[in-house]
């Protein structure tokens, strides 16, 4: 699997009211940016996490 960075909620906003995206994309873009902005998180606190035990 390729992990690549999302688009721009902005982007993405705005080639939808253009009509370049099909709804469908349009949210399947919105869960992919959710997603990587949860796994940041989530990387960051596990990194964290393991500096407190070095």
């Amino acid at each position: 699997m390729i992990l690549t960075k999302p688009k721009a909620l902005s982007q993405i906003q705005a080639d939808r009211e253009q009509k370049e995206m099909s709804p469908e994309l349009v949210v399947a873009y919105e869960a992919i940016a959710q997603l990587f902005e949860k796994i940041t998180t989530l990387q960051e606190a596990l990194d964290q996490w393991k500096g407190g035990e070095e």
